[in-house]
This record gives C-alpha cells, sequence and structure tokens, in this order.
C-alpha cells in the first residue's frame, strides 16, 4: 500500500513572538506622521479631552498597546488600498483654530473606516457618535453639508457606502460644541494642567485607558 505524501513527518512549530514584535513595530513606524503642531485636531477634541491632552505633550513616552497598534494599522491599512485613486489632492486645513485632515475630496468629501461592528447595527441607525461628530467638523472644515461615507465590516468581509446630509443648522450646532472643548484644551495646554479628570469624555472610553489610574488618583485630589 502506497505511503501517503508527510507520513512519518514531524511539524514542528513554535511561536515566535519577537518576530510579531518586530513586523508590528515596523508597520507601526511606516504609518506615523508628523503632526508637530498641528493641534488641537479635530481627533484631540471628538473624545476624550483629559486623554488627547496627556497624548500630546511632548514628554510623553507612553506607547499604545499591541491592540491598539493592530486597529490603527488595519484602519489605515485599509483605507489607503481604497482610497489609492482618491487621494490625488491631499486635504488638510484649519478651521477657529482647530486643525483637522479628511480622507478624499477628489471626488465630493469621503471618509472611510473599518468595523468589527455588525453592519445590522448601521441599518438600524446606530451610528458611531465619534464618527457622527467627526464628519461633521470636516464638514465645517470643507463648507459642505453632505459626505459619502464608506464602512469596511472586517468580520463579514463587507463593504458598504452611505451618503450622509445634515443641516447646516446641526453642523454649526457641533461647531460650537467644538469650539467650547477647544478652549478648554488650550487653557489645559496653557496652564500645563490637564483637563479635569472624568468630566471631558464618554464613559466607555476609560476602558483599557492607560491614564485611567492617573485619571483616578487626581479625581481622589478634586482635579
Amino acid at each position: 500500500m502506497p505511503q501517503e505524501e508527510g507520513s512519518g513527518a514531524s511539524l514542528n512549530v513554535v511561536r515566535n513572538d519577537g518576530l510579531a514584535r518586530e513586523l508590528l513595530d515596523e508597520m507601526w513606524k511606516e504609518i506615523q506622521e508628523d503632526r508637530t503642531g498641528q493641534h488641537p485636531s479635530v481627533t484631540d477634541l471628538i473624545g476624550c479631552l483629559t486623554k488627547s491632552y496627556y497624548d500630546t505633550e511632548e514628554t510623553n513616552t507612553l506607547e499604545h498597546n499591541d491592540k491598539t497598534k493592530m486597529f490603527f494599522l488595519i484602519g489605515l491599512g485599509l483605507e489607503r488600498a481604497l482610497l489609492v485613486k482618491r487621494k490625488e489632492t491631499p486635504v488638510a486645513g484649519v478651521t477657529d483654530g482647530i486643525y483637522w485632515h479628511v480622507d478624499s475630496i477628489d471626488q465630493g468629501l469621503l471618509e472611510v473606516k473599518s468595523t468589527r461592528a455588525n453592519p445590522k447595527r448601521i441599518e438600524g441607525g446606530d451610528w458611531n457618535e465619534r464618527w457622527m461628530r467627526q464628519i461633521k467638523s470636516y464638514l465645517k472644515g470643507v463648507g459642505e453639508t453632505h459626505a459619502d461615507f464608506a464602512i469596511v465590516y472586517i468580520i463579514q468581509a463587507q463593504l458598504d457606502a452611505y451618503r450622509l446630509t445634515f443641516s447646516q443648522f446641526e453642523i454649526d450646532t457641533h461647531w460650537e460644541w467644538m469650539k467650547v472643548r477647544r478652549d478648554v484644551w488650550v487653557k489645559a495646554k496653557a496652564d500645563k494642567k490637564s483637563p479635569k479628570a472624568f468630566h471631558w469624555n464618554e464613559k466607555w472610553e476609560c476602558d483599557e485607558c492607560p491614564y485611567k489610574v492617573l485619571c483616578e488618583l487626581k479625581a481622589s485630589m478634586g482635579e
């Protein structure tokens, strides 16, 4: 009876964690952009102000954990792959002292996101609030009221695109909210004192936040 291919062979598999970290670090360095002096930005202001304060401190040497790096790598990698034909006009600007960088305006404002969430959430109208804050800020920057929004659903291997339209009133109201946060952020930097802990954030943003212990300490001191 003929022997099957590979019969009797023993495959030796050993995890190479050192190589995995080396590759992750190499990819992370590849996607980094120098935005020195471009603060506060839209992304600084739409999330926790305390975290963005610490993140943008020149003395901050804290690195993102591996999971966070992977989320960034997946998102930016997909964005670059999808927008290779729509990046002819790099767009960045500053409005009322707030810096912004959009994915593409070659054929109108286009934002690309990736998510592990179920598409049914979007179909049911449950849009990510951070995404909405971001897109309304970009619309204020470029002077439009509508944008195209592409979402890559990673787990389902699905790509959907949507046209989002807001009233000018809604965009302007959101921008007033942004300017309040801008003022808090700028004052914190000028005073060299972080914004009040657990005051300028959503509760879920504390999950896995590297500054949580520091915020708890400051909160216990009334800061």
